[in-house]
């Protein structure tokens, strides 16, 4: 059993490198379609893909969308990474391409790259807040599902909080009763306890419980927001 275990290791990674070998005997379009079926591939972790991708964006000239779009993905696969050290080569890249490019573009990709690279190359949360404030749908105001989507980017990249937690509660009171309110009070209590308001954070949780009563995580969140609470007690 642990023979066959080996070679059928072996095998995948013979597989793996003999991919990595056809990828770079080919022309860069077909490179690039590497990059998009290694990311679809099992047999390519996220560390194969970002390699392969480091070769065919970074080390070449790639079109402009192929770019972005790897840019895009790179952001998603490297989101836990605190310095985004793996991100930013392609930030910086995807900004000389959008600037150089006399493609139609997507816009919406655009601006989703250029909003990660206000804030992991530049560090300019400020100015982040106002890209996305303004790439958000007309009427977002009175959306409460565009108030939530707002509230918990802001909580998610930890800027402009305060008005977030603002923009929840307002969300809260135009939102239909049930499933889809629980969701904003949750986004509400979440920020109120990054704030330290721990007390709000609990009663907003419980309203959301009593809104979805069949849902477990709220009752995990009234849990953990009552164990953040006890913890600064005792601190």
């Amino acid at each position: 059993v642990l023979i066959d275990a080996i070679l059928r290791g072996q095998q995948r990674q013979e597989l793996v490198e003999e991919r990595h070998v056809l990828a770079r005997r080919v022309e860069v379009p077909c490179g690039l379609a590497a990059v998009g079926r290694a990311r679809k591939d099992p047999d390519y972790s996220k560390a194969d893909y970002i390699e392969l991708a480091q070769e065919r964006i970074l080390e070449r000239d790639a079109p402009a969308e192929a770019t972005l779009v790897t840019t895009y993905y790179v952001a998603r696969f490297t989101a836990d990474e605190e310095d985004h050290a793996t991100l930013k080569p392609f930030l910086v890249r995807s900004r000389e391409v959008i600037a150089e490019s006399d493609e139609e573009l997507s816009k919406g990709l655009v601006n989703a790259i250029e909003l990660d690279a206000i804030m992991y190359v530049d560090g300019d949360m400020d100015a982040a807040v106002v890209l996305k404030r303004s790439t958000m749908r007309e009427g977002w105001m009175e959306d409460p599902d565009q108030l939530n989507a707002f509230a918990w980017w802001c909580f998610e990249n930890k800027v402009n909080l305060k008005e977030a937690q603002e923009l929840a509660l307002k969300g809260v009171e135009l939102a239909d009763p049930g499933k889809a309110r629980a969701q904003i009070l949750d986004t509400a209590a979440e920020i109120c306890n990054a704030l330290g308001n721990c007390n709000e954070a609990i009663e907003l949780i419980r309203v959301a419980i009593a809104e979805d009563a069949d849902n477990e995580y709220y009752a995990e969140q009234l849990a953990r927001f009552k164990e953040v609470r006890a913890n600064l007690k005792e601190g």
